[in-house]
């Protein structure tokens, strides 16, 4: 990835007052293509390959894959996911099962739900392979033991 692409012309922030925008004008006018160091682009580089390597499943939550048929909540599936590389397993986890409507038998929006229509996949704008990456977030968020830790679960809380 190139970190300074002479197709971008302009880079917009958010700005709510006028001292940013100032600054902003300031920066533009100072900046020029090419103008990173070596070691400056190095450690843009490994920022990069730091996030990309962390998130695994590059979805951005735009939900334009829902609604899923099989009423599987890809995006949090997905959120979660990436959250148990980010942050930690446990949290990840903790995070799925809430999202995924876990613990309430009448919700169950989770990854092994999927029946691999497709339908998700037509509609990416990021092209993510959906269902593919589904089976990573079962394999990973649903062990072998998910399911009767889950059904333990709800008859105590029952």
């Amino acid at each position: 990835m190139a970190l300074e692409p002479k197709e971008v012309a302009v880079v917009l922030s958010g700005m709510n007052e006028m001292t940013p925008l100032e600054e902003n004008v300031k920066t533009a006018k100072n900046s020029v293509s090419g103008m990173l160091t070596k070691t400056e682009t190095d450690v843009y580089e490994s920022v990069i390959k730091i996030i990309n390597d962390s998130y695994k499943i590059p979805c951005t939550g735009c939900n334009y894959c829902m609604p899923c048929p099989q009423k599987v909540n890809i995006p949090a599936c997905f959120a979660a996911y990436n959250v148990s590389y980010t942050v930690g397993r446990l949290s990840g986890f903790q995070q799925y099962m809430t999202s995924t409507g876990a613990t309430d038998p009448r919700k169950n929006y989770a990854a092994s739900n999927c029946k691999e229509c497709g339908k998700c996949e037509e509609k990416c704008p990021q092209r993510i392979p959906v269902i593919k990456s589904l089976k990573n977030v079962v394999k990973r968020m649903e062990p072998f033991w998910y399911k009767t830790v889950l059904q333990i679960f709800i008859k105590l809380r029952g």
